[in-house]
Parts: structure tokens; C-alpha cells; sequence
């Protein structure tokens, strides 16, 4: 690496260590090295109290590949842990402390302002490690076996309103139960530079989980037709969830899952169906997509289209003089080709043109923080290569609560890169292949980091920065979780009720209703080395598959 270019991000964190002592003790701070953080971190331990965990009302919930969810019926909260291999050496604590304060910054300062209402910032809590000891041993046999590698560590966690559950200024209206549907819609946006098959990536991986043995039939559920808002491919989105819900649907009662892909069949559906929509006027399926798509489509947040303009406006979109190397092995790219177009179903991409969810609806809002990343995979890998060693999360974390949030850095305002598309003769627009830097003003400000034979040749510290946070932030985006929760209110009441919370169906019913989006976490830079080896893992197993198929 240049001298020049390991000296200027030296500066780039020495900046923001700066920012950090002139604006004091800021919660919303992130500091940009390993050690400033730990040093800095030191007196904040002390801020959160020690919270007793009752750890016979817990209830497991679920868990990720980072995180475990526990349940406090009692208190309609849920508690998330940090997972960690059994057996790991724990983190120090002033270590996790600041862990768990950069999620609550990145939600806060950033998150909040692509997704609005749609999200809220969560408390924090100081867990005592017996009792954390004493939580994992009650809930182990509560847990997926293929989960029980890792184990919940750390003194820190988050904690959460459940969702699964109305707010309380809402709950007061109905004595029924109340349902809360769970999705993870995954990526409902490809960028033209990553478009090379006739399937998306979500159906691509099927291929994989059938050739790994995680699942035994592909689903044909298809992120685009849900984020299409389109009626009927909404539908054939929300039917194929329910015929195979995988990882990606569960439905909840009262805060317990009824059905996922463990109890998924007919008869659980049909038994659910009855107890929540069953009307002998109805078909409970049509009643289920109706309220589903009302929910997923509606625009609840209209009034925060501003500053989800000005969280756009910080991220910089940023294009090459030519094409990055790939970061596919050639050969893979051609079989797959070659075998998928012998395929008969291939995945609509251009629904977005045509049709999108309502401004200001879930769908939309996450949509667009999936559409900050318009460079491509290939691009991102190059950039990660090339500068991975000179970069770090805090660094990257740093740099977007630093930008995001005004009230604690009034003097730093976004720099919105000047993009140009040019206009194809069928009247769509095509992204540029030029060098569009910041603005005239920045055009001089950095000196090129890469070589003159590179690709890359003019891109700056700061479009590296760029391109980086933009795809971290759509990988959080394709990862979250949609959870509506709905509860049917008796005919008299519902004049009572706020029309933004309310669904009245075609049949004349009326439903509470309530949308919030979890699962939103901070991704390491080194998932980018982790996203090309798994994608290249997935043309493996695709060409495999086909092969074996035709």
C-alpha cells in the first residue's frame, strides 16, 4: 500500500478520535481505532446499571448467526444477546460495552433515517455473567442443535419492545389474540452491473440449500415479486412464503411462534386460519394477503421523506472508467449461464421500473436502502482488496454516525456526489461508465490511491469510503426482519380507533395493525471476502444441480 494513502486514513481517524474529546463524552461517538475505543469507552460502564435478568420468565425465541432473541412475556420485551463459539475467551468489558453502544448509535443516527417510524432505538442493558450463564443453560434444549456450536457471552445486550405484540395505546381496543406475521423479504434490488442471470440471488441459493442438504425443495418464493407491489405477485410472494417458510416467514400467537418451517403444512395453516381470519363468507387466504399487503405497502411514514432524502444524500454514488475485475470465477459464470437458460422460470428484475410500493411504506423504505448500492459486487471486492488493510469497522461506523447525526457534529454537512446518467434512445436511463467524483469543489482534494493500470484510477479515500458504506448498508438492508402485528376489533369500536392503525378488509372487517422492522445489524467489512466466497459457492452448487436436473 502507498505511503500516501495509509497517511491520509491515519489522519481520516486521528480526525474523528479529535471530534470525539472536542464534543465530550456524545453517546452517539464511535472512536476510530481498536484502542481509542477501548480507552474511551472506560468511563461509560458505569452508565448502564446492572439489570437483573428474570430468567424464569425468559422465553427463547430465536437466533441468528450473531445473536439470540429471548422473550419477556411479562413485560412484552425482548432481550438480544451476542453469541459467541462455546468455549471462546470472553470480550473485555469495557469491549462489549462499546459494542453494544455503536448498534444503539447505528440505529439512532443512521438506520433511523432511511426507515423512520419503522424503528426505535433500544435500551441497553448491563446483564450480570452468572445470570447469562444460568439463561443459556435453561434455554439450551430450546435452541436448533445446528445452532448449539455458539453460545450467548458478554455483560451487554439490547432490549427491545416485542413486536410480536400492539403497543399498549393500541391494545386496549380488542379482547382478541393477537397475530404478528414475520418476514424477511431479502434483495428486491440488483444493480445493473450484478445482473448476469435469469434468477435473482435468493433463488440462486436455493440451489445451494438443496446441494448442502438444508433444504429438500427449493421454495418459489421470489424477493422481487413481494417488493414488485403488484397485486398478484405480491400474492404468489406471500403464498409461496406460507408453502415453504424456510428461514424468511413465521407467524406468532400472542407472542409465540405457531407456525415457521418446523410446524409448516396445511393443517397447522388451516387450524391458524381458523382461529384468526375464519369467516364463512371468506376464503382465509385471500383475507391473509389482503391484510399482508395492506400492511407491507401502506405508507405509514409519509412524514419522513426529508430525512430519508438527506440519509440518501450521504452516501456517494460513485462510477468506474471501465469494468472492475470479476470477482466470479469466469468459468462458473458461463456454465451457469449456459444451464440456467434452459430453465423455464426466471425471476421478473424490472419490476421495479414499472411498479414500486408506496412512498413511505415498509417496503419502499427498504427498498431504498438496498438501492444505495448501485456499483456492483464486483467493484466492492476490488475496493475491499485493495484497501481492507488500511481500513477497519470503527473507521467505516465512525464516518456514518459522524455524518448522520447533525445534532452532535453541526459543522460536518453531506457532500452529495454529482451522478450522470445519460438517456438511451428507448427512453430508459442508463447508468454512466465515467468517474463522476464528488463535486468541483473535491475534485482536487484527494491524490489517487490506486495505479495508473488499474481500473480504479481515479478513486479518492473518500469514494473508497463510499462504496464500501453504501454496500454494508444494503447487506443490512436484504438481511432485516418485517413483523406486522394485527388484531381483529369489534365493528362498534373501530370509529374509535386511529385510521393509521386501522384495516378495514373488502368484507367489511377491521383489523389493528402495526409494522416495525428488527434485524438491522451492523456488517463487518470482512462479510464482503465472505459474500464473494459464498456466491461463487452458490454457482457451484447451481451448475451441480442443473446438471443433475436436465
Amino acid at each position: 500500500m502507498k505511503k500516501e494513502a495509509r497517511r491520509r486514513l491515519q489522519e481520516r481517524a486521528a480526525m474523528l478520535v479529535e471530534r470525539k474529546e472536542s464534543s465530550g463524552s456524545s453517546s452517539s461517538d464511535m472512536s476510530a481505532t481498536p484502542a481509542a475505543s477501548a480507552a474511551s469507552s472506560t468511563s461509560d460502564v458505569s452508565q448502564y446499571p446492572v439489570h437483573s435478568l428474570p430468567i424464569e420468565g425468559c422465553v427463547y425465541r430465536g437466533e441468528g448467526n450473531a445473536n439470540l432473541v429471548v422473550a419477556l412475556p411479562s413485560e412484552r420485551k425482548v432481550i438480544r444477546l451476542r453469541k459467541s463459539a462455546c468455549g471462546a475467551e470472553s470480550s473485555p468489558e469495557e469491549e462489549d460495552c462499546l459494542r453494544v453502544r455503536r448498534e444503539v448509535d447505528f440505529i439512532r443516527a443512521v438506520i433511523s433515517g432511511f426507515l423512520g417510524c419503522y424503528v426505535c432505538e433500544p435500551e441497553i442493558l448491563h446483564c450480570d455473567q452468572a445470570e447469562i450463564a444460568r439463561l443459556s443453560e435453561k434455554i439450551r434444549l430450546d435452541r436448533p442443535e445446528s445452532r448449539r456450536g455458539k453460545d450467548v457471552v458478554g455483560g451487554y445486550a439490547t432490549k427491545f419492545p416485542d413486536y410480536t405484540f400492539l403497543p399498549e395505546h393500541l391494545s386496549e381496543f380488542s379482547s382478541k389474540p393477537t397475530f404478528c406475521v414475520e418476514i424477511k423479504p431479502k434483495q428486491g434490488f440488483i444493480c445493473k452491473a450484478d445482473r448476469q442471470f435469469r434468477k435473482c440471488p435468493y433463488c440462486l441459493t436455493q440451489y445451494y440449500k438443496i446441494h448442502t442438504g438444508s433444504t429438500k425443495a427449493p421454495s418459489a418464493y421470489c424477493p422481487f415479486d413481494l417488493f414488485s407491489g403488484e397485486t398478484e405477485r405480491m400474492n404468489r410472494a406471500l403464498a409461496a412464503l406460507l408453502h415453504s417458510p424456510q428461514n424468511n416467514f413465521k407467524i406468532f400467537k400472542d407472542g409465540s411462534v405457531v407456525y415457521d418451517e418446523k410446524v409448516a403444512g396445511e393443517e397447522s395453516l388451516r387450524r391458524i386460519f381458523k382461529d384468526w381470519l375464519s369467516d364463512e363468507e371468506e376464503d382465509p387466504l385471500e383475507v391473509f394477503q389482503e391484510l399482508t399487503r395492506y400492511a407491507l405497502t401502506r405508507p405509514f411514514d409519509v412524514d419522513n421523506e426529508e430525512r430519508v432524502v438527506r440519509a440518501e444524500d450521504q452516501i456517494r454514488e460513485i462510477e468506474f472508467e471501465a469494468l472492475p475485475p470479476s470477482r466470479l470465477e469466469p468459468e462458473l459464470v458461463q456454465r451457469a449461464k449456459k444451464l440456467l437458460a434452459k430453465e423455464e422460470k426466471e425471476c421478473v428484475l424490472s419490476g421495479e421500473k414499472k411498479s414500486r410500493p408506496a412512498k413511505g411504506s415498509v417496503l419502499e423504505r427498504i427498498l431504498r436502502m438496498q438501492r444505495l448500492h448501485r456499483i456492483g459486487a464486483d467493484a466492492v471486492a476490488w475496493v475491499y482488496a485493495k484497501f481492507s488493510a488500511l481500513l477497519s469497522d470503527e473507521l467505516i461506523y465512525a464516518d456514518l454516525v459522524r455524518t448522520a447525526d447533525a445534532s452532535v457534529y453541526p459543522e460536518v454537512h453531506p457532500e452529495v456526489v454529482c451522478v450522470k446518467n445519460k438517456q438511451l434512445s428507448d427512453g430508459t436511463v442508463e447508468d454512466k461508465i465515467s468517474t463522476s467524483t464528488s463535486c468541483e469543489k473535491n475534485n482536487n482534494k484527494q491524490k489517487s490511491l490506486a495505479d495508473s493500470r488499474d481500473f480504479g484510477k481515479n478513486v479518492s479515500i473518500e469514494e473508497c469510503l463510499a462504496i464500501l458504506k453504501s454496500y454494508l448498508l444494503f447487506c443490512t438492508a436484504k438481511d432485516c426482519s418485517i413483523l406486522m402485528a394485527f388484531q381483529e376489533v369489534d365493528k362498534e369500536l373501530s370509529s374509535d380507533i386511529n385510521p393509521a392503525h386501522r384495516i378495514n378488509t373488502s368484507k367489511g372487517r377491521s383489523f389493528l395493525v402495526n409494522v416495525r422492522v428488527l434485524d438491522l445489524d451492523m456488517k463487518k467489512l470482512e462479510s464482503v471476502k465472505k459474500h464473494r466466497r459464498r456466491d461463487n459457492d452458490v454457482l457451484k452448487a447451481t451448475i451441480n444441480e442443473l446438471e443433475k436436473k436436465l
